[in-house]
């Protein structure tokens, strides 16, 4: 009797060991284990930016009403015609680069870092919810690189603080004025 007493847990060890770790080395098993042991955490992916939203939009044509279409035809026919060739998010998306090709509509040179920055300002005003929403929390700065007929004109500059202050109406044009500038 004490041979079956003996014989019987040896065996029901070995069935045991035999359920659900067939060929497991030790250390094996022991990965497993811990793995079983880990509470799966849900991390959100972040957004990926995409600048070509914000170009497609800068470069979009104003609604047909009201005065805003009629003055950027006028500025376009007599003026300037204002492109928006990329904007990208570098160093770490603390810099939002827009780079802006201008072109004047006559023989003069009406295109300059200052107007092409307050042109920017204006389309992105238009747009203002459908552009924050794509431009990353960690952005700190803009730089706008204005061009005229490929040769670089100069780079304006300001805080994206301030920016977002005067899109939404907290920095009036004269005070967002006086904290932009020309690098």
């Amino acid at each position: 009797m004490r041979r079956y007493l003996i014989v019987v847990p040896v065996v029901l060890f070995v069935f045991l060991s035999a359920c659900g770790n067939e060929g497991l080395t030790e250390p094996q098993l022991i990965q497993t284990l811990t793995a079983r042991a880990w509470t799966p955490t849900i991390t959100l992916t972040p957004p990926v930016r995409n600048g070509l939203n914000i170009v497609n939009l800068l470069n979009s044509p104003l609604p047909e009403d009201g005065t805003l279409k009629k003055m950027y035809e006028l500025e376009e026919t007599i003026g300037a015609r204002y492109q928006v060739v990329d904007a990208i998010f570098t160093e770490n998306n603390t810099v939002f680069r827009v780079n802006v090709f201008c072109q004047c509509a006559t023989k003069a040179r009406c295109c300059s870092p200052e107007r092409i920055f307050v042109i920017l300002m204006r389309k992105m005003d238009f747009y203002r919810d459908r552009i924050l929403v794509e431009v990353p929390g960690t952005v700190r700065e803009i730089n706008v690189h204005c061009m005229d007929h490929g040769s670089q004109l100069g780079v304006m500059a300001a805080s994206w603080p301030d920016v977002r202050e005067f899109l939404y109406g907290n920095l009036n044009g004269y005070q967002f004025g006086s904290r932009v500038w020309q690098e």
